[in-house]
């Protein structure tokens, strides 16, 4: 079964943090939002991110459920769903779905094309139930 994250990005003045927290609370729904993982917000730039995001995670299954209430609750925030495979690059270049302004990622913060990390811990930690 296939995976996916979806990164919420937000700028750190308070308007578009309070938007993001909004969106965090309604991402909390469960009978909204089938996910499996929600994590908490970063108000600092991680990984290749360019602005600080919180993420979620969510099986391929509800990608198309998904996406619709992401775009109409995502209040003006920018939003990059990727899949989740061994190729991180691909994932988040190629495969990569935008919601709102697309960002430049940085490539160098991403790891090596079969070295993805994410995906060999799917099913555990914060990845299941």
């Amino acid at each position: 079964m296939s995976w996916y994250h979806a990164h919420i990005y937000f700028n750190t003045d308070d308007d578009s943090v309070r938007r993001a927290e909004d969106l965090w609370r309604k991402l909390g729904l469960a009978e909204r939002y089938p996910l499996e993982y929600r994590g908490e917000i970063e108000r600092r730039i991680v990984g290749p991110h360019p602005l600080p995001q919180f993420e979620v995670h969510f099986r391929e299954k509800h990608l198309w459920d998904i996406l619709p209430k992401l775009h109409g609750d995502r209040d003006g925030l920018s939003i990059l769903v990727h899949p989740v495979t061994p190729n991180d690059h691909e994932d988040h270049f190629t495969s990569a779905i935008w919601l709102g302004e697309p960002f430049r990622l940085d490539a160098t913060k991403l790891d090596p094309p079969g070295m993805n990390k994410a995906f060999f811990r799917l099913g555990k930690e914060q990845f299941s139930h």
